[in-house]
């Protein structure tokens, strides 16, 4: 019986592992992020880097992992990362992660998943990806390109004029998008204008849905809509 409990414990160690290293080994890194405030974890084959908006990020060498029966231990002097296959909920969208993830870097203190989110009701996976504003209720862009980015938890871009970030959750099946923090330049009117009309209504409640051209229409509750268009890859160089 002994034998069987080792040899057991030994097999949920190497799965506790998996997760992690099986995505360095592909050279996809192992990712882990948190909200209110975002921050971000990557971990590939050579090192660990740490991210959070208005700190210096924390780049170091990546130890020699500590497995553990139902997780995995990263020591530096610098920065610990805990990975513990407990699923996760990021609280800002409706993925489900297959690890909780701590990070302690000095004194301070980070809490939230990892891994690859898990399939299922995900309805950020209709709107993960960068986009380009075509049209504002029904009126075709004519100012600057508007841009907008989608991912994991976080929004990022441009609405013509200052960039704009800030994180979204979905609610009900509703898209919202918290306060957008946006960068302070003067540009033309008529650029302020197309961003101040697209910052209004992301600002609202919003359904989303996809037409017929594979087009993400978002739509408020006063009817003022925005049709967005993939952004199309940039080529790759010939050889």
């Amino acid at each position: 019986m002994r034998t069987m409990l080792t040899i057991a414990a030994a097999a949920l160690a190497c799965t506790a592992a998996v997760s992690a290293h099986a995505q360095e080994r592909r050279g996809d890194g192992y990712r882990a992020l948190g909200t209110e405030p975002f921050w971000s974890v990557t971990i590939d084959a050579r090192t660990m880097r740490f991210d959070a908006p208005g700190r210096r990020p924390v780049t170091v060498a990546k130890p020699r992992p500590i497995i553990g029966i139902n997780g995995t231990r990263y020591e530096t002097p610098q920065m610990t990362i805990d990975v513990t296959h407990i699923p996760c909920n990021d609280g800002m969208s409706d993925r489900r992660y297959p690890d909780t993830v701590t990070v302690r870097t000095g004194r301070m203190h980070w809490r939230g998943c990892g891994g690859t989110p898990r399939a299922g009701h995900d309805r950020s996976a209709i709107i993960d990806g960068t986009w380009r504003v075509e049209a504002i209720d029904g009126r075709p862009l004519r100012g600057p390109e508007a841009t907008l980015r989608f991912e994991q938890g976080r929004v990022t871009g441009t609405g013509g004029c200052n960039r704009l970030s800030g994180s979204f959750r979905f609610d009900g099946g509703r898209l919202n998008i918290g306060r957008l923090n946006q960068t302070r330049m003067a540009c033309p009117g008529p650029a302020m204008r197309q961003e101040a009309a697209i910052v209004e209504i992301l600002g609202q409640s919003l359904s989303v849905t996809t037409n017929r051209a594979e087009k993400l229409v978002m739509t408020a509750r006063d009817g003022r809509r925005i049709v967005l268009a993939p952004e199309a890859p940039a080529p790759r160089p010939r050889r």
